[in-house]
């Protein structure tokens, strides 16, 4: 009797302590949540697509050839999202010094595709599709 009594105590206060430390594993995605949607909505110049694009058309020997993503990861990028790793590359610092400069953001490439990303956390902040084809 008294060990079922103590088995029944111990199951209670583990199964207390999981439910206190689930609760705060979610209040901590909150407050990630809370985070990116806020540095995500800050106010960035607006952004000439056309001009981008140009730009990147005249420097398209700099950049060399580039293939499209896979659908999968293709559907992956958009605005407010994290970057996924290592499909993304650096332009060269020869592209780079024509492009419109942002502090705190990073144009890189992924397939065929320009991306502007918060450099801090990775959040993308504007997509190009196709700009590299």
């Amino acid at each position: 009797m008294k060990r079922t009594v103590i088995a029944a105590l111990s199951l209670c206060l583990s199964l207390g302590a999981y439910a206190g430390n689930h609760k705060d594993k979610e209040k901590g995605k909150d407050k990630h949540t809370e985070y990116t949607e806020q540095t995500s909505s800050t106010q960035l110049p607006s952004i000439n697509h056309e001009q981008i694009r140009d730009i990147l058309l005249g420097q398209r020997e700099a950049i060399g050839p580039t293939k499209a993503l896979p659908p999968g990861m293709q559907k992956r990028l958009s605005k407010g999202k994290p970057l996924p790793p290592g499909i993304a590359k650096r332009f060269s610092p020869d592209v780079l010094s024509k492009l419109p400069r942002y502090p705190g953001y990073d144009w890189e490439m992924a397939g065929t595709d320009v991306v502007l990303v918060e450099t801090a956390s990775r959040v993308i902040s504007d997509v190009l599709y196709g700009v590299l084809q």
